[in-house]
């Protein structure tokens, strides 16, 4: 293994990867959280998730 030049380090870049993928999982730990909150808040309502994923949900009555 070689040591870079100046000019070689000067043309390798990073960081692109990992900044994606930590916006995008922030982004779904997003969607997760404001669904669950939806779902404990809501005594009734509908979630629809991008792919055609629904969720409904209403109130039990116990009495």
């Amino acid at each position: 293994m070689r040591q870079l030049s100046e000019k070689e380090a000067d043309l390798v870049r990073g960081g692109e990867l990992i900044t994606l993928t930590l916006v995008l999982t922030y982004l779904a730990i997003a969607l997760v959280t404001v669904a669950v909150w939806k779902l404990f808040e809501a005594k009734k309502g509908k979630l629809t998730f991008p792919g055609g994923f629904l969720f409904e949900w209403s109130a039990i009555k116990f009495f």
